[in-house]
C-alpha cells in the first residue's frame, strides 16, 4: 500500500513539477485535470491487474478470494456536464439587430409606411449626407428605410440581412458617421438647454421620434461596422467617431438620466450604443491581447522562463522581498553586502530629488529600497503592499524562542498520568519552532547558509515576475510618498518627470503598433473626459441588475400561448374568441419586458467589464478607481441577490418534465429543479410576432410552440462515455444571453476583488458566495464561466474555517488544477488572519488616498468638477 502511495506522489510530481516531454504534449492537448485523471486511471488499472494476478495465484493455491480483487470487473463512471458555450464580444448580425427593438418602437418609426413614398433606386447617399451635415432631417425616413435593407424588395430574412450589411457598408464608406454624430450632438446641446428650464417635462413627439430614428440608424451602422471590419476602412471610422467624441455624449446623457429619469432619453438604447462604441473605438478582447503584447515589449517584460516556457511558477517582487527578510532573520551570519539596508536609508531622499537615471535597476537594489520604505517610514501606502515576514506574523511571533537545540540527546522522561486522557489514550502534542528566530543548527565553515536554502533562494529570485501593472503601482506609490513627506510638490510636471506614459511620441518609437497605441490613447482621452461621470455608468448597471427580479411566472404564459394547453382555445365562445388576441398580446408584452431587461443587462455588464479591462491596460489606478466605485455601490450584495433569484426561483420552474419512452411525465427532484430550470437553462424568450425581421417582411410562422421553461434534466442531454470512464454530458440548449451575462458579472466581481484588498474579501464573505458558485462549477463546466468563479473562490478560501475546507475539498482541488498558482502562494493557508482583519479598513483608506492622489495630479479639471482642488496656500506658514 505504501508503495502505491509513493507511485501516486511520483505521478503528481511528474505532472506538476517535473513533466517529461510526453506529459508536456498531453497537457498542451488536454486540460491538466483530464491528463491527471487519465494517468490515474492507467495506474489504477495497473494496480487492479496486479491484484487480479495475485488473486488468481491465491485461488490456485486454495485461498479464499476477496471482493477487492474483482474491482476491475465493475466499471464505473462519473458525469461531467459540459456547457457548450464560446464567449464572443458580439453575436451574429441578425441577433444583434433584432435585440434593438421593442414592439412599440415599430409604431414610433412607422415601420409599415417606410419605403412607400420613395423607392430605393432613387435614394442618394450624397444628398442625405449633405442634408445631415446642414442639420435638416427632411429625408430621414428614406435613410432609415435604406438602413433597414430596403426590406420591401426582400423575400427572406437572409436577403434582408445581406441588404442591411451592403447598404450600411456603403454609408460607412461615404463617411455617414460624422454627420450622424453631429446631428446627435446638436440634439444633445438642445436637450441640455431645455432641461435647465423649470417648466421642462418631456420632448415633443416629433423631436423624440427624429431622435430615436437617428439612434436606430447609428446603431445599425455601428453593428455592421463591427461585423464587417475587413470590408470597410475601419481606422477612418474610428477617427471619425473619436473626433466628435460621441462616446462621451452617450455617457453624459446616461448621467442626466440617472439624475432625472425621463422616457424621452431612452437610456436603454444609449447603453447599447455605448457598448458598440467602446468595442469600436477601444477594441474587443482580440485587440486587448495585441495591446498587452505591445506593453510587454515596451516595458521589457519577459513572461517566459529561461527555457522559453510560458507556463511556470512565478512570484511577485513582494514575495521575494519577504523571503529575503526571512532569510536574514533566520541566518544573521549571512555575509552578503547586497542585502545590507544601511546605505539604502541614506539614499532615500537623493533617489527622488536628484532623479538619478543611472541607478542600478537590479532586483537586489529594489529590495534594499522597498524594505527601507516599509521599515523606516509611516507612509499610508505601506498597507497596500506590505511584506509579511515571519517575525510579523501574529501566530509565529507568539511562539517562544529556541533555547535548546532540538537535536541534543536527552533521555525521554517517563510517562506521567497527566499525559494521558481519561480513556487511557495519550495526548498528542505538536511542537512548533519559531521560524523568525535565528537558525541554531551547526553549519560548515565554507557556507553560513545550508545548500538547500541557497538553492531555494536562487530559484525564487529567478522566478520573480514584475508586471507592467506592478511597475505602474510602485511608481505611483513613490510619487505619493514624496508628496506625503512634503519634500516637493509632485502635482507639477516640472518637478517630477512622468514615467511609463503613452503619448503621441510613442508612434515614432513603435510604428508597427499604431493600432494598439491608438486604443490606449483613446482610453486615456475617455477617462479624462468622463472621470466625473463614471459613477453614472455604475449606477445604471446596478439599477438594471436590481430591475431583473423575474417575479413573473413563465408557466402561465407558456400554458396560455400554446393552443394545446390554452384555456381560451378550449373554451371558445363569442366573448372568449374576441378577447383571445388581447390576452395573447398582453402576455407577449409582459414577456417582452423580461427579454428587454435581459438584453439591457447584457449590454451594461459588457460595458463595465470592457472598461475594467481597458483601464487596467492603460493604468492600474484607473482600474482601481472603477472597481472602487462598483464596491461603493454594493455590487456584491446586488450580485448575489440577483444570482439567487436567477438560479433558485419558483417562477422559472415547473414540477413536471418531458416524458421518456413511456410518454409519462415524471416529477423533477428538488436538486434537478434548481440546476435544470433556472434562467441559464431555460430557453431564451422568443416572440415571433414581435420580431423585427418578421414585421418587416410580414412573414409570421403559422405554427410555433412557445417554450420558456426547460423540461429536460441535465442527465438527459446528449452524452458520451470517454476513455476515462467519464460520462461527458453536452449541454447544447440554454440561454446564450444569460450565459454571457453570468460570465460578465462573475468577471466583474473577480476584478472588484483586487489583489491584497482584504476588506472587500470580508464583504463578499458575508454573502456566502461559495454555495451559489459551487452549483455553477459543479453543473456547468465551461472555461469562460469556471475561470472567474474559481478565481473568486481562491481569494476567499484563506478566510474560511477548517470545517468549510474539509467539506469543500473538491472546490479546492479545482482551484489547484485550473488556476494559476504562485511559487509562494498562500491562498490555502499561511495567511495572517489577525493582521489582515486589523488592517483591512486602513488598507482600503490607503488605496483610496493613492487613487485620489493620482487623479488630482493627472486630471485636475475632472476632479474639480467633483469638488476637489489643489490648495497652493501654506496654512501654517512653514515656508522658509
Amino acid at each position: 500500500m505504501q508503495e502505491e502511495q509513493v507511485s501516486i506522489d511520483h505521478l503528481e510530481d511528474q505532472l506538476i513539477d517535473n513533466p517529461d516531454v510526453l506529459t508536456k504534449k498531453e497537457i498542451d492537448n488536454n486540460a491538466l485535470d483530464e491528463t491527471f485523471q487519465k494517468k490515474l486511471n492507467a495506474r489504477a488499472e495497473q494496480i487492479a491487474n496486479q491484484r487480479g494476478i495475485a488473486g488468481q495465484s491465491r485461488r490456485s493455491s486454495g485461498e479464499r478470494s476477496s471482493s477487492v480483487y474483482g474491482i476491475a470487473d465493475y466499471p464505473f463512471f462519473t458525469n461531467k456536464y459540459n456547457l457548450d458555450y464560446d464567449y464572443k464580444d458580439f453575436e451574429d448580425l441578425a441577433t444583434e439587430l433584432s435585440e434593438w427593438f421593442a414592439h412599440h418602437d415599430y409604431k414610433v418609426i412607422n415601420l409599415d409606411a417606410l419605403g412607400t413614398n420613395r423607392s430605393a433606386s432613387g435614394f442618394s447617399v450624397a444628398s442625405i449626407k449633405e442634408e445631415l451635415s446642414e442639420g435638416t432631417l427632411d429625408h430621414l425616413d428614406d435613410l432609415l428605410y435604406y438602413t433597414f435593407g430596403a426590406y420591401r424588395t426582400c423575400f427572406t430574412q437572409g436577403d434582408q440581412v445581406r441588404n442591411i450589411q451592403r447598404n450600411c457598408c456603403i454609408l460607412i464608406k461615404n463617411d455617414i458617421l460624422n454627420p450622424l454624430a453631429l446631428c446627435l450632438k446638436s440634439f444633445y446641446e438642445e436637450y441640455l438647454i431645455a432641461t435647465n428650464e423649470p417648466s421642462f417635462s418631456d420632448l415633443d413627439e416629433e423631436t423624440e421620434c427624429a431622435y430615436f430614428k437617428l439612434l436606430t440608424i447609428l446603431y445599425f451602422v455601428l453593428t455592421v461596422l463591427l461585423e464587417s471590419k475587413d470590408e470597410v476602412d475601419f481606422e477612418t471610422a474610428q477617427e471619425s467617431l473619436a473626433s466628435t467624441d460621441l462616446l462621451s455624449i452617450m455617457v453624459d446623457l446616461i448621467q442626466k438620466w440617472t439624475w432625472r429619469p425621463s422616457q424621452c432619453i431612452r437610456a436603454r438604447y444609449l447603453i447599447m450604443i455605448t457598448w458598440k462604441l467602446i468595442l469600436i473605438e477601444m477594441g474587443d478582447h482580440e485587440e486587448m491581447t495585441e495591446v498587452q503584447d505591445f506593453l510587454l515589449k515596451k516595458y521589457n517584460i519577459n513572461r517566459n522562463n529561461n527555457d522559453g516556457r510560458k507556463h511556470r511558477l512565478k512570484c511577485s517582487p513582494l514575495d521575494y522581498f519577504t523571503f529575503r527578510e526571512d532569510l536574514l532573520d533566520k541566518f544573521p551570519l549571512c555575509e552578503d553586502n547586497n542585502y545590507s539596508l544601511k546605505e539604502s536609508i541614506a539614499k532615500f531622499d537623493s533617489n527622488f530629488l536628484n532623479s538619478d537615471k543611472d541607478a542600478d535597476p537590479a532586483l537586489d537594489k529594489e529590495y534594499e529600497y522597498f524594505m527601507a520604505l516599509n521599515q523606516h517610514s509611516n507612509s499610508m501606502t505601506n498597507l497596500i503592499e506590505h511584506p509579511r515576514p515571519n517575525k510579523e506574523h501574529t501566530v509565529l511571533s507568539q511562539l517562544p524562542a529556541q533555547t535548546v537545540h532540538i537535536s541534543t540527546p536527552v533521555p525521554s522522561p517517563p510517562s506521567t498520568p497527566s499525559e494521558f486522557m481519561a480513556g487511557g489514550e495519550k495526548v498528542r502534542r505538536s511542537y512548533q519552532i519559531n521560524q523568525a528566530m535565528p537558525f541554531i543548527y551547526p553549519t560548515t565553515e565554507d557556507s553560513k547558509v545550508p545548500a538547500a536554502i541557497e538553492e531555494a533562494s536562487e530559484i525564487i529570485k529567478n522566478s520573480v515576475y514584475e508586471s507592467y501593472s506592478t511597475k505602474q503601482l510602485w511608481n505611483e506609490r513613490r510619487l505619493f510618498m514624496v508628496q506625503e513627506r512634503g519634500y516637493v510638490s509632485t502635482y507639477s510636471d516640472e518637478v517630477i518627470e512622468k514615467e511609463m506614459e503613452i503619448n503621441e511620441e510613442t508612434y515614432s518609437e513603435f510604428p508597427e503598433h499604431r493600432r494598439s497605441i491608438r486604443s490606449l490613447l483613446r482610453v486615456e482621452s475617455f477617462y479624462k473626459q468622463n472621470l466625473s461621470r463614471l459613477s453614472s455608468l455604475v449606477s445604471a448597471l446596478i439599477a438594471v441588475m436590481k430591475s431583473n427580479r423575474y417575479d413573473y411566472n413563465l408557466n402561465y404564459a407558456e400554458w396560455e400561448l400554446n393552443p394545446e394547453t390554452s384555456y381560451l382555445h378550449h373554451n371558445l365562445s363569442s366573448e372568449s374568441a374576441e378577447n383571445k388576441g388581447k390576452v395573447e398580446y398582453l402576455l407577449m408584452q409582459q414577456l417582452e419586458v423580461i427579454r428587454t431587461k435581459e438584453v439591457t443587462l447584457k449590454a451594461c455588464s459588457s460595458i463595465v467589464l470592457l472598461l475594467l479591462k481597458w483601464f487596467k491596460l492603460s493604468h492600474i489606478i484607473k482600474y482601481y478607481q472603477l472597481s472602487s466605485m462598483l464596491y461603493d455601490q454594493k455590487y456584491f450584495e446586488v450580485l448575489f441577490e440577483h444570482l439567487n433569484r436567477s438560479i433558485n426561483n419558483k417562477d422559472l420552474q415547473e414540477l413536471k418534465r418531458d416524458g421518456g419512452e413511456n410518454g409519462m411525465n415524471e416529477p423533477f427532484s428538488e436538486y434537478d429543479l434548481i440546476v435544470s430550470q433556472n434562467q441559464l437553462m431555460n430557453p431564451k424568450i422568443e416572440l415571433p410576432k414581435f420580431d423585427f425581421f418578421n414585421n418587416c417582411l410580414h412573414q409570421f410562422p403559422s405554427t410555433f410552440r412557445y417554450q420558456f421553461i426547460n423540461k429536460t434534466p441535465l442527465s438527459n442531454f446528449p452524452s458520451k462515455i470517454d476513455a476515462n470512464n467519464v460520462n461527458q454530458v453536452t449541454i447544447n440548449r440554454y440561454n446564450r444571453n444569460y450565459c454571457r451575462i453570468l460570465v460578465n458579472l462573475l468577471n466583474i466581481a473577480n476584478k472588484v476583488l483586487i489583489k491584497n484588498s482584504i476588506q472587500r474579501i470580508f464583504t463578499i464573505n458575508e454573502h456566502k458566495p461559495s454555495e451559489i458558485l459551487k452549483v455553477i462549477l459543479t453543473n456547468y463546466d465551461n472555461k469562460a464561466l469556471s475561470k472567474p468563479a474559481l478565481k473568486i473562490l481562491k481569494k476567499i478560501v484563506p478566510y474560511q474555517g477548517r470545517k468549510w475546507k474539509s467539506l469543500n475539498m473538491e472546490l479546492i482541488s479545482k482551484i489547484y488544477l485550473n488556476c494559476q498558482l504562485g511559487l509562494r502562494d498562500t491562498w490555502l493557508s499561511g495567511r495572517d488572519l489577525d493582521n489582515d482583519f486589523n488592517n483591512s479598513v486602513n488598507q482600503e483608506i490607503a488605496l483610496r488616498a493613492l487613487i485620489q492622489f493620482y487623479n488630482m495630479r493627472e486630471y485636475p479639471e475632472s476632479m474639480k468638477a467633483l469638488g476637489y482642488g489643489i490648495s497652493e496656500d501654506d496654512p501654517f506658514n512653514l515656508s522658509m
